[in-house]
Protein backbone atom coordinates (compact mmCIF):
# COMPACT_ATOMS: atom_id res chain seq x y z
CA UNK A 1 0.00 0.00 0.00
CA UNK A 2 1.37 3.52 -0.67
CA UNK A 3 0.03 6.24 1.66
CA UNK A 4 0.69 9.96 0.55
CA UNK A 5 2.78 11.64 3.93
CA UNK A 6 0.60 14.95 3.25
CA UNK A 7 -3.23 13.35 4.39
CA UNK A 8 -2.29 9.79 5.18
CA UNK A 9 -4.72 8.81 2.49
CA UNK A 10 -4.11 5.66 0.32
CA UNK A 11 -2.50 6.46 -3.28
CA UNK A 12 -1.56 2.98 -4.27
CA UNK A 13 -2.59 -0.74 -3.39
CA UNK A 14 -1.17 -3.99 -5.07
CA UNK A 15 -2.47 -7.05 -4.14
CA UNK A 16 -0.26 -9.87 -4.44
CA UNK A 17 -1.15 -13.74 -4.21
CA UNK A 18 1.99 -14.46 -2.20
CA UNK A 19 3.47 -12.64 0.55
CA UNK A 20 5.61 -9.36 0.04
CA UNK A 21 9.07 -9.63 1.39
CA UNK A 22 10.73 -6.79 -0.15
CA UNK A 23 10.02 -2.98 -1.57
CA UNK A 24 12.06 -0.21 -2.68
CA UNK A 25 11.33 3.90 -4.34
CA UNK A 26 13.00 4.71 -6.94
CA UNK A 27 14.87 8.27 -6.64
CA UNK A 28 13.65 9.77 -9.86
CA UNK A 29 11.04 7.92 -12.26
CA UNK A 30 8.64 7.81 -9.66
CA UNK A 31 8.29 4.56 -9.69
CA UNK A 32 8.54 1.13 -6.88
CA UNK A 33 9.56 -1.86 -6.97
CA UNK A 34 7.91 -5.06 -5.25
CA UNK A 35 9.43 -8.62 -4.37
CA UNK A 36 7.39 -11.15 -3.79
CA UNK A 37 7.40 -14.76 -3.04
CA UNK A 38 8.69 -17.40 -5.74
CA UNK A 39 10.40 -14.59 -7.64
CA UNK A 40 7.78 -12.45 -8.63
CA UNK A 41 8.57 -9.16 -9.43
CA UNK A 42 6.44 -6.25 -9.96
CA UNK A 43 7.28 -2.22 -11.02
CA UNK A 44 5.09 -0.45 -10.22
CA UNK A 45 4.11 3.83 -11.27
CA UNK A 46 3.17 6.03 -8.71
CA UNK A 47 1.69 8.63 -11.11
CA UNK A 48 -0.30 6.31 -13.29
CA UNK A 49 -1.20 4.19 -10.41
CA UNK A 50 -0.53 0.87 -12.15
CA UNK A 51 1.85 -1.89 -12.73
CA UNK A 52 4.47 -1.34 -14.98
CA UNK A 53 6.15 -4.48 -15.23
CA UNK A 54 5.21 -8.08 -14.23
CA UNK A 55 8.45 -10.61 -14.05
CA UNK A 56 9.35 -13.81 -12.29
CA UNK A 57 12.58 -15.16 -11.33
CA UNK A 58 13.76 -18.01 -11.15
CA UNK A 59 14.93 -17.90 -7.32
CA UNK A 60 13.05 -16.13 -4.22
CA UNK A 61 13.78 -12.12 -4.19
CA UNK A 62 15.13 -11.25 -0.72
CA UNK A 63 15.97 -7.63 -1.21
CA UNK A 64 15.64 -4.82 -4.11
CA UNK A 65 17.19 -1.57 -4.43
CA UNK A 66 17.37 1.26 -7.01
CA UNK A 67 21.03 3.10 -7.50
CA UNK A 68 20.65 6.85 -6.46
CA UNK A 69 19.91 8.27 -10.06
CA UNK A 70 18.20 5.23 -11.13
CA UNK A 71 20.99 3.85 -13.38
CA UNK A 72 19.68 0.38 -12.73
CA UNK A 73 17.54 -1.43 -10.32
CA UNK A 74 19.25 -4.69 -8.45
CA UNK A 75 17.53 -7.46 -7.09
CA UNK A 76 19.09 -9.60 -4.93
CA UNK A 77 17.94 -13.48 -4.64
CA UNK A 78 17.75 -16.45 -2.35
CA UNK A 79 20.21 -18.16 -4.88
CA UNK A 80 22.93 -15.95 -3.91
CA UNK A 81 22.71 -14.19 -7.20
CA UNK A 82 22.06 -10.11 -7.53
CA UNK A 83 20.80 -9.13 -10.88
CA UNK A 84 20.80 -5.83 -12.70
CA UNK A 85 18.15 -4.35 -14.84
CA UNK A 86 17.92 -0.84 -16.81
CA UNK A 87 15.55 1.22 -15.85
CA UNK A 88 13.10 2.10 -19.15
CA UNK A 89 9.95 0.41 -20.76
CA UNK A 90 11.56 -2.98 -20.87
CA UNK A 91 13.64 -3.26 -18.00
CA UNK A 92 16.64 -4.72 -19.58
CA UNK A 93 19.29 -6.98 -18.01
CA UNK A 94 22.40 -5.24 -17.22
CA UNK A 95 23.88 -8.32 -16.22
CA UNK A 96 24.03 -10.05 -12.39
CA UNK A 97 26.86 -11.22 -9.65
CA UNK A 98 26.59 -15.24 -10.34
CA UNK A 99 25.35 -17.41 -7.64
CA UNK A 100 27.10 -17.60 -4.58
CA UNK A 101 26.39 -20.35 -1.84
CA UNK A 102 25.50 -17.68 1.12
CA UNK A 103 22.08 -16.04 0.27
CA UNK A 104 21.50 -12.71 0.02
CA UNK A 105 20.09 -11.08 2.89
CA UNK A 106 20.41 -7.12 1.84
CA UNK A 107 21.80 -4.78 -0.17
CA UNK A 108 22.25 -0.96 -0.66
CA UNK A 109 23.77 1.86 -2.70
CA UNK A 110 25.35 5.18 -2.24
CA UNK A 111 26.63 7.69 -5.25
CA UNK A 112 29.77 5.82 -5.90
CA UNK A 113 29.01 2.39 -3.91
CA UNK A 114 27.10 -1.01 -3.55
CA UNK A 115 27.04 -3.12 -0.95
CA UNK A 116 25.75 -6.43 -0.28
CA UNK A 117 25.01 -8.73 2.49
CA UNK A 118 24.71 -12.52 3.05
CA UNK A 119 23.48 -14.89 5.44
CA UNK A 120 27.26 -15.91 6.22
CA UNK A 121 28.10 -13.19 7.54
CA UNK A 122 30.49 -11.29 4.61
CA UNK A 123 29.67 -7.67 3.35
CA UNK A 124 30.96 -7.49 -0.09
CA UNK A 125 31.39 -3.51 -1.36
CA UNK A 126 31.41 -3.00 -5.19
CA UNK A 127 32.88 0.15 -7.34
CA UNK A 128 29.02 1.44 -8.76
CA UNK A 129 30.35 2.71 -11.95
CA UNK A 130 32.46 -0.33 -12.50
CA UNK A 131 28.99 -2.17 -11.84
CA UNK A 132 27.45 0.01 -14.47
CA UNK A 133 30.27 -1.10 -17.18
CA UNK A 134 29.34 -5.30 -16.32
CA UNK A 135 32.32 -5.55 -14.17
CA UNK A 136 31.33 -7.66 -10.90
CA UNK A 137 34.67 -7.79 -8.85
CA UNK A 138 34.50 -6.31 -5.13
CA UNK A 139 36.99 -4.20 -4.19
CA UNK A 140 36.57 -4.87 -0.51
CA UNK A 141 35.48 -7.64 1.86
CA UNK A 142 34.23 -7.00 5.36
CA UNK A 143 33.45 -10.57 7.43
CA UNK A 144 31.49 -10.80 10.61
CA UNK A 145 30.66 -14.11 12.10
CA UNK A 146 26.69 -13.27 12.21
CA UNK A 147 24.15 -13.33 9.67
CA UNK A 148 23.63 -9.78 7.83
CA UNK A 149 20.39 -8.61 8.23
CA UNK A 150 20.45 -5.05 7.04
CA UNK A 151 22.84 -2.31 5.44
CA UNK A 152 22.59 1.52 5.62
CA UNK A 153 25.16 4.13 4.55
CA UNK A 154 25.29 7.97 6.50
CA UNK A 155 24.71 11.07 4.51
CA UNK A 156 27.59 11.05 1.83
CA UNK A 157 27.98 7.12 1.78
CA UNK A 158 31.53 7.73 3.96
CA UNK A 159 29.80 5.76 6.58
CA UNK A 160 27.99 2.30 6.61
CA UNK A 161 26.38 0.96 9.51
CA UNK A 162 26.35 -3.07 9.28
CA UNK A 163 23.57 -5.07 11.77
CA UNK A 164 22.66 -8.06 11.84
CA UNK A 165 21.84 -11.58 14.52
CA UNK A 166 24.98 -10.72 16.74
CA UNK A 167 22.96 -7.88 18.20
CA UNK A 168 26.13 -5.25 17.03
CA UNK A 169 25.92 -2.18 15.04
CA UNK A 170 29.14 -2.07 13.24
CA UNK A 171 29.76 1.62 11.70
CA UNK A 172 32.47 1.25 9.11
CA UNK A 173 34.71 4.44 7.45
CA UNK A 174 35.37 4.51 4.22
CA UNK A 175 37.93 6.31 5.09
CA UNK A 176 41.05 3.96 4.44
CA UNK A 177 39.06 1.17 2.77
CA UNK A 178 35.77 1.21 4.71
CA UNK A 179 37.89 -0.05 8.39
CA UNK A 180 35.66 -0.37 11.27
CA UNK A 181 35.04 2.27 13.65
CA UNK A 182 32.70 1.97 16.15
CA UNK A 183 30.48 -0.71 17.63
CA UNK A 184 27.75 -1.01 19.56
CA UNK A 185 25.99 -3.83 21.56
CA UNK A 186 22.46 -3.68 21.59
CA UNK A 187 21.89 -6.70 23.00
CA UNK A 188 19.50 -8.44 21.07
CA UNK A 189 18.85 -9.97 17.34
CA UNK A 190 18.86 -6.51 15.18
CA UNK A 191 16.29 -6.95 11.84
CA UNK A 192 17.43 -2.98 10.59
CA UNK A 193 18.71 0.37 10.97
CA UNK A 194 18.61 3.48 9.33
CA UNK A 195 20.42 6.79 9.20
CA UNK A 196 18.43 10.09 9.78
CA UNK A 197 18.52 12.21 6.29
CA UNK A 198 20.84 14.99 8.31
CA UNK A 199 23.15 11.97 9.74
CA UNK A 200 22.95 12.49 13.09
CA UNK A 201 20.89 9.78 14.28
CA UNK A 202 20.60 5.75 13.39
CA UNK A 203 17.21 4.68 14.75
CA UNK A 204 17.66 0.22 14.98
CA UNK A 205 15.11 -2.05 15.09
CA UNK A 206 14.59 -5.83 16.57
CA UNK A 207 12.05 -7.41 17.79
CA UNK A 208 9.34 -5.75 19.26
CA UNK A 209 12.29 -2.64 20.50
CA UNK A 210 13.41 0.76 18.69
CA UNK A 211 16.61 2.24 19.75
CA UNK A 212 17.85 5.86 18.53
CA UNK A 213 21.60 6.41 18.58
CA UNK A 214 23.64 9.51 18.70
CA UNK A 215 26.33 9.33 16.20
CA UNK A 216 28.08 12.19 17.84
CA UNK A 217 28.88 10.08 20.91
CA UNK A 218 27.70 6.41 19.49
CA UNK A 219 25.04 6.68 23.01
CA UNK A 220 21.75 5.90 22.32
CA UNK A 221 19.42 8.33 23.43
CA UNK A 222 17.70 6.91 26.81
CA UNK A 223 14.77 9.48 27.25
CA UNK A 224 13.71 8.73 23.91
CA UNK A 225 14.12 5.07 24.41
CA UNK A 226 12.19 4.40 27.29
CA UNK A 227 8.78 6.57 25.85
CA UNK A 228 9.63 4.17 22.61
CA UNK A 229 9.77 1.04 24.80
CA UNK A 230 6.31 2.30 26.47
CA UNK A 231 4.73 2.87 23.42
CA UNK A 232 5.37 -0.66 21.86
CA UNK A 233 5.13 -2.48 25.50
CA UNK A 234 2.71 -5.34 25.56
CA UNK A 235 1.29 -4.96 21.74
CA UNK A 236 3.20 -7.96 20.86
CA UNK A 237 4.48 -6.72 17.52
CA UNK A 238 7.58 -7.31 15.69
CA UNK A 239 9.39 -4.58 13.92
CA UNK A 240 10.67 -6.24 10.90
CA UNK A 241 11.96 -2.93 8.63
CA UNK A 242 11.96 0.81 8.73
CA UNK A 243 12.67 3.88 7.43
CA UNK A 244 12.98 7.62 8.00
CA UNK A 245 10.85 10.01 5.99
CA UNK A 246 12.87 12.62 3.64
CA UNK A 247 12.41 15.52 6.01
CA UNK A 248 13.65 13.51 8.90
CA UNK A 249 9.63 14.18 11.30
CA UNK A 250 8.72 10.23 10.68
CA UNK A 251 9.82 7.04 11.25
CA UNK A 252 8.00 3.68 8.89
CA UNK A 253 7.88 0.70 10.40
CA UNK A 254 6.83 -2.37 8.98
CA UNK A 255 5.39 -4.98 11.72
CA UNK A 256 4.19 -8.76 11.67
CA UNK A 257 1.06 -7.90 13.67
CA UNK A 258 -0.29 -4.90 13.67
CA UNK A 259 0.64 -3.51 9.55
CA UNK A 260 2.62 -0.66 9.09
CA UNK A 261 2.83 1.78 11.90
CA UNK A 262 4.02 5.46 11.23
CA UNK A 263 5.81 7.44 14.29
CA UNK A 264 6.53 10.91 14.77
CA UNK A 265 9.69 12.41 15.67
CA UNK A 266 8.51 15.72 17.22
CA UNK A 267 6.52 13.85 19.67
CA UNK A 268 7.62 10.15 19.67
CA UNK A 269 3.92 9.14 19.26
CA UNK A 270 2.07 7.22 16.59
CA UNK A 271 0.26 8.72 13.65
Amino acid sequence: TIVATRNWKKVFQLVAEKPIRTISFSYITNTVAVGVDDGVLYLLSVPARSIIIYTTLDSDIKSISFSLRDERLSVGCNDGTLRFFKMGANMEPAGQIEPQESPMTHHTWSSQTLVVGRLDGTVSVYDSEKIFSNRFVPTYEIVSESPVRSLTFGVGGRCLSVVGDDGLVRIYSSKGGWVLCNQIDIGQCVFDSKWSPGGRYVVVSGGSFLRILDTLTWIRIDEVCRKLDDLFAGDGCTISCLDWSMDGHFIAMGTTQTGPRVLSTTSWSLV
